[in-house]
């Protein structure tokens, strides 16, 4: 058998049903001929938040020509990979704590092809 909640309590899940989400929305590009990653797009969940992640979304304008990689929080959830169409990888149900980073980097495999790459990433904080 479970104890009724107290007073407390009730008030302190009525105070977090009540925050709101401030919605993020970080868009950018990254212009390189480099063989090495270069940021296109990041996002750092604030201070005293926490954030979740709804949608890493990716284009390019030399789709055979572009390898990415994608880290959260420090892991790398792919890299090198090369798609052959703009992509919206969807996200949902996670927390991340502040200070998280999400990070969309791009990069030209062989050093001399030149790249526009077009990053955004979307998500909430509270």
């Amino acid at each position: 058998m479970t104890s009724p909640m107290t007073d407390r309590e009730i008030d302190r899940l009525q105070a977090d049903s009540r925050q709101e989400n401030t919605p993020i929305a970080r868009s950018d590009r990254l212009s390189t001929t480099s063989a090495t990653y270069g940021t296109v797009v990041s996002w750092t969940v604030a201070a005293s938040t926490e954030g979740n992640l709804t949608e890493v979304a990716l284009t390019v304008d030399n789709f055979g020509a572009t390898q990415w990689r994608l880290s959260i929080g420090g892991v790398v959830q792919f890299t090198d990979r090369l798609y052959s169409v703009p992509v919206a990888l969807p996200w949902g149900g996670n927390v991340m704590a502040a200070g998280t980073i999400v990070l969309l980097e791009a990069r030209s495999p062989d050093g001399a092809t030149a790249i526009v790459a077009d990053g955004t990433i979307t998500g909430t904080e509270r």
